[in-house]
C-alpha cells in the first residue's frame, strides 16, 4: 500500500486561515489510513512546525510562494513512510479515497497535474489550479536542483520548467472545478481527465457521478465565504 502526504498551501491571513480552518473541519476530518496533511503557512515569526501546520518566515507575497513550497518539499521529505505527495491549496476539496485509489497506480516518474499545451514561446506546463500529485522520487529530484527554480516567475510554470528541465515528464491529474451560476442555486462540474465530464446540478449528491476525482476546486472569486459553503456542501454530500 502507498502512503500519500498531502501538503497544502495556506496562508497566514484572512481568507485563507478561515480556509485552512474548514479544510481541517471537513475533509482533513476524514480518517484515512493511507494519508496525512501538512499545511504550509508563511508571514510567521519565528519559524515553527506545530502539526499539522508548517510556519515559514517566508513573506506570503504571491510570487514568494515558490519560495514557500521550496521549504515545504525540503521538509516533507524529512518525513518518513510516504510514498506520493499530493499538493493542492486552500480552495481545494480533498476526497482522500479517490486520491488514494488513484496513487496506487501511477508512475512515480511522473510530476502529475492538469497540462496547458505547449504555446509558441514555451513547452507546455502544469496549472497551479488544477494542483499537483508526485511521487518521494520526483520531490527528492526537485528539491536537489532546488537552486534551478526561477522564482521569478509564478510557482506552477517554475515547478513545470525545472522538471522538465530534469527530464521528468507530465502524466494527466485529475480535477474539478465547482462553479457556482449568478443566483447562488446552481453550479456548474468542470470535470478533467475523468471517467465522467462535466455537467450542471444543484443537488450537491450528484457529484458522487465523479467516481475518480479527487481534488474538488470551489474558488468563487467574487465572495469567498462560498468557497467555505461548497466544501461544507461537499463534506455533507459526498461518500467518503
Amino acid at each position: 500500500m502507498r502512503r500519500t502526504l498531502i501538503l497544502t498551501l495556506s496562508a497566514n491571513r484572512s481568507p485563507w486561515w478561515q480556509l485552512m480552518a474548514k479544510q481541517r473541519e471537513t475533509w482533513d476530518s476524514i480518517r484515512h489510513d493511507q494519508t496525512s496533511t501538512i499545511y504550509y503557512v508563511g508571514d510567521s515569526y519565528p519559524a515553527r512546525f506545530d502539526p499539522p501546520v508548517l510556519h515559514s518566515p517566508t513573506d506570503e507575497h504571491l510570487h514568494n510562494i515558490g519560495h514557500r513550497t521550496v521549504e515545504a518539499l525540503e521538509f516533507a521529505l524529512t518525513i518518513p513512510d510516504w510514498h506520493f505527495l499530493a499538493r493542492p491549496h486552500s480552495s481545494t476539496y480533498v476526497h482522500k479515497r479517490h486520491l488514494v485509489e488513484f496513487v496506487e497506480t501511477a508512475q512515480p516518474e511522473l510530476l502529475y497535474g492538469l497540462v496547458v499545451p505547449a504555446g509558441p514561446h514555451e513547452g507546455p506546463w502544469l496549472w497551479g489550479g488544477g494542483h499537483f500529485v508526485m511521487s518521494r522520487a520526483v520531490v527528492q529530484k526537485l528539491v536537489a536542483n532546488k537552486t534551478q527554480w526561477d522564482h521569478g516567475i509564478m510557482e506552477d510554470v517554475a515547478m513545470s520548467r525545472l522538471a522538465a528541465s530534469l527530464g521528468i515528464p507530465f502524466g494527466n491529474g485529475k480535477s474539478v472545478s465547482v462553479d457556482w451560476k449568478t443566483d447562488l442555486k446552481s453550479a456548474s462540474c468542470i470535470s478533467w481527465n475523468g471517467d465522467t465530464g462535466g455537467f450542471d446540478f444543484s443537488d450537491f449528491k450528484d457529484l458522487n457521478r465523479l467516481e475518480d476525482q479527487f481534488f474538488f476546486r470551489v474558488k468563487h472569486d467574487p465572495d469567498r465565504s462560498v468557497d467555505l459553503r461548497t466544501m461544507d456542501l461537499l463534506f455533507q454530500n459526498l461518500i467518503p
